[in-house]
């Protein structure tokens, strides 16, 4: 209970925490089953990019708004199927459709139960898995998505995300931002904050860039500031895991997929983490 104690007390101290449990996981392994995916085209439609600089503090409704236009700004399927790299050279970055259902590797570190039991002190409850994303982001210059300008997540009002990393990421390769001691820090009025204005407001040691390799594990509590950081130019590879004690209300609409097979196998425990999960054959 020491390391689980060391990461709960830095998160509800800080906000985040960098964990190197998985540093032993076989990454490349589970690299090479997503690019597969990839390459048959077993992603969602990926969005077009952003203007990230005109991104700015918003009311709810405008944010609400501006969430359901960039959910039709996507590629076409005509474009999908000409293959990864005519398309990767238009959009941010991939997301592979219902990864527990099918990527075959990765549910020992979705499901992992230390990590549950992190989750749980910290959410105060049985924590249960509440969105899974594994993605594929393009070191493409010039081509963003939102989530590389700060903002705080709006998914619900008390859940936690482990971010793993499943390739290496050195600086100016895109690491992960966080802003520690920032959550719920709406004083500006929205969601999106520019870089300039949390330097200003923040200490410099308190803005942290979170590189790693591959296996490395982030806790964070994105209520607070945080950023996806920008590419000089290398794709990399991560994992992405909510937990929380209810179904996310914001950002995610639907319930996670899983293959029955794999849920039979479970333990009870690693059972109650897909409570809110769509079991199918």
């Amino acid at each position: 209970m020491t390391k689980v104690n060391e990461i709960v007390g830095a998160l509800k101290k800080y906000g985040c925490c960098k964990y190197y449990k998985f540093t032993k996981v076989d990454c490349q392994s589970i690299v090479t089953e997503i690019q597969s995916a990839i390459n048959k085209n077993n992603v969602y439609l990926p969005q077009l990019p952003t203007k990230i600089d005109i991104l700015k503090a918003s009311t709810k409704k405008e944010m609400e708004e501006y969430q359901a236009l960039m959910s039709t700004r996507r590629i076409s399927t005509k474009t999908l199927s000409e293959g990864e790299d005519v398309w990767r050279k238009k959009v941010p970055l991939v997301t592979i459709k219902d990864p527990l259902y099918n990527l075959k590797i990765i549910p020992h570190l979705v499901l992992n139960e230390e990590v549950s039991k992190i989750a749980s002190n910290f959410l105060g409850g049985p924590a249960k898995i509440t969105f899974i994303k594994v993605k594929k982001t393009y070191g493409n210059k010039n081509i963003f998505s939102s989530d590389q300008r700060y903002h705080h997540d709006d998914n619900s009002d008390n859940f936690i995300k482990v971010i793993i990393y499943l390739s290496n990421v050195e600086e100016g390769d895109g690491a992960f931002h966080y802003v520690k001691n920032s959550k719920a820090d709406y004083s500006s009025g929205g969601y999106y904050i520019s870089d300039s204005d949390v330097s200003s407001r923040y200490p410099k040691e308190n803005i942290l860039e979170f590189t790693g390799k591959a296996g490395s594990a982030i806790f964070a509590d994105t209520l607070g500031l945080h950023k996806a950081g920008i590419s000089s130019g290398k794709d990399r590879f991560a994992l992405l895991v909510n937990y929380g004690l209810e179904r996310e209300y914001n950002g995610h609409g639907k319930d996670q997929v899983i293959k029955k097979e794999l849920y039979e196998s479970l333990s009870p425990n690693q059972k109650k983490l897909c409570e809110f999960m769509d079991i199918k054959d």
